[in-house]
């Protein structure tokens, strides 16, 4: 949930501006799938049918508005991948061998010695097992220079900056030969009778199902948001697979950081695991979007902590920006009635707008490298500028002209607001949207607002105990 709330609050804010293009999905095939139907007694693609619902009706519960939902057993990604694995073929970077090494069925992925340690992966905590299998190589190692000199020539490719110093290392160090199809289960897409594609082979290819036709404009332009956990099969496997097959690689690789509980790593046998649609239910989708990209710094490892959120939503959501809005907009309908327009403006008032023009230029310059918890800042000191202009200005001390003025401020500022939160809180701009009657557009940033009738303000967020 929260890699599908990052992507679409990026998504969101790009699509103001532009044109933008968020795709997701479910990856489907491997021997752990295959291993999971059979305990539960129950035809594989069943079993990934039934999977498929609860993540689907997820990114509805999180407001996750995705162009285009990859499932990899679905015909058209299989197709592609096919053509993919063509190109491999075609460019000499395949050929057949015997794999023997220590392989986790639970990360899909072969292990060395130094990275085992009784039996377990030491970096995932997977159980591992020596198997032995014949099965077809992909040059992996040809590419380790050409990779290296890309990624020196393009520091700012993956980020954030321990990550690309990550992968680096990883290249630096032996890079054997990768092994791209499976011999001992049959759950996937297969090549021949008895081999199916390496399932993260099979995975990855998910980007160019999601482009289409228009996958030689889109690959280059592609910011892959990712989990720390699986850096290396995007920075290293990934664009190695894209050079054998002639295709342009990403723009940007971001790997963002893992969830502790507590200050404990999540764990099943602890019991603290999160359940994602119970906590949306608990604190409310458009508050749980905003305070998990509050507590962590966007790439880092963060805590999840009940008694942070509900201070933070306390704090931020309803003493800030909620009481912001309330104040303003009941005053407004019960003073005079209507939304009007603003005339001469003091310095004061040139100072608040300028204030909000400031925090989109650098939310802009924050966004576009994908460091959501600045964006954020901007937001906040915003909102904080605007209720400190409110109180200093004191518009119930006022005539009625200043009065107007202060308040049409006020209700402009608010109507930036909810532009600029809306990649995040949705709801709640469509809300103020709604009650000031305007398009939450980018292109209305600088237009007022139409003189219109008032309804009374309901508040946006309720007060957690």
């Amino acid at each position: 949930m929260y890699t599908a709330i990052a992507t679409d609050i990026l998504h969101r804010f790009c699509s103001l501006f532009g044109e933008s293009f968020f795709s997701i999905g479910t990856d489907e095939h491997g021997q752990k799938i295959e291993q999971a139907a059979q305990s539960a007694n129950c035809e594989v693609q069943q079993y990934v049918d039934n999977m498929y619902a609860p993540f689907h009706e997820l990114m509805k519960l999180a407001n996750v508005s995705y162009n285009k939902f990859i499932r990899t057993t679905s015909q058209e990604h299989k197709a592609t991948v096919l053509e993919f694995w063509s190109k491999l073929e075609e460019s000499g970077d395949l050929y057949e061998g015997i794999y023997q090494g220590w392989y986790s069925t639970r990360d899909e992925q072969f292990y060395k010695d130094d990275e085992i340690e009784d039996k377990k992966a030491k970096i995932s905590g997977s159980p591992v097992e020596l198997v032995e299998e014949r099965c077809t190589f992909f040059r992996l190692s040809k590419y380790k220079d050409a990779l290296l000199q890309y990624y020196r020539q393009h520091k700012n490719l993956i980020a954030p900056t321990g990550r690309y110093n990550e992968v680096i290392g990883m290249l630096e160090s032996d890079l054997p030969d990768l092994a791209v199809t499976r011999s001992r289960f049959s759950w996937g897409i297969k090549i021949d009778a008895n081999q199916v594609i390496y399932v993260w082979v099979d995975a990855l290819t998910n980007y160019i199902t999601a482009m289409g036709d228009n996958r030689d404009y889109w690959i280059s332009d592609m910011v892959h948001i990712i989990g720390k956990d699986i850096l290396k099969f995007h920075a290293i496997y990934w664009p190695a697979l894209l050079m054998s097959a002639r295709y342009p690689l990403p723009k940007r690789i971001y790997a963002h950081g893992w969830w502790t509980v507590n200050g404990e790593k999540m764990s099943k046998s602890v019991g603290n695991v999160l359940d994602a649609s119970t906590l949306i239910k608990l604190y409310g989708v458009d508050q749980l979007r905003y305070c998990i990209m509050r507590e962590m710094s966007f790439g880092q490892d963060g805590n999840f902590n009940h008694d942070r959120i509900a201070q933070r939503i306390n704090s931020e959501l309803v003493n800030a920006i909620g009481n912001l809005v309330h104040r303003v907009l009941k005053f407004v309908f019960n003073e005079f009635g209507q939304i009007y327009s603003i005339d001469d403006l003091t310095q004061e008032d040139v100072d608040i707008l300028t204030c909000w023009d400031e925090a989109l230029s650098e939310s802009v310059s924050s966004m576009n490298n994908q460091q959501i918890h600045l964006y954020l800042d901007k937001f906040n000191h915003a909102i904080m500028k605007t209720n400190q202009y409110i109180d200093f200005q004191s518009p119930w001390k006022k005539d009625a002209d200043d009065k107007k003025r202060i308040l049409g401020i006020a209700m402009e500022c608010i109507k930036r607001m909810a532009i600029l939160m809306y990649p995040v809180m949705p709801n709640t701009s469509k809300a103020i949207s709604e009650m000031l009657k305007f398009e939450l557009q980018i292109g209305n940033w600088n237009r007022g607002l139409n003189q219109s009738a008032l309804t009374m303000p309901e508040p946006l967020f309720k007060r957690f105990a």
